[in-house]
């Protein structure tokens, strides 16, 4: 399924209906790793970013993992905004 997915947009969209923070918190959990819901959820946001991103890589590359990544990474939006002016 995923290798139909053609945008970093199509990517967050579907990974996040699959509940893709879940499933790694699952997936931890198998490995011996122990949930802690309140440290989940101070860090929520970061973890699913870079799930979406990193999982996107694989298929897309760089064209996949920037756009996914910048809504967390402060320093490529600096770099970003640096280089436009």
């Amino acid at each position: 399924m995923l290798s139909g997915l053609k945008t970093p947009e199509e990517f967050v969209a579907y990974l996040t209906d699959h509940e893709i923070l879940r499933s790694f918190i699952r997936f931890a959990a198998q490995e011996g790793v122990r949930e802690k819901p309140a440290d989940i959820r101070i860090s929520e946001k970061v973890l699913r970013v870079q799930l979406c991103a990193y999982i996107a890589r694989n298929f897309l590359d760089n064209q996949g993992f920037y756009p996914i990544i910048r809504e967390i990474d402060s320093t490529l939006l600096k770099a970003v905004g640096l280089n436009m002016n």
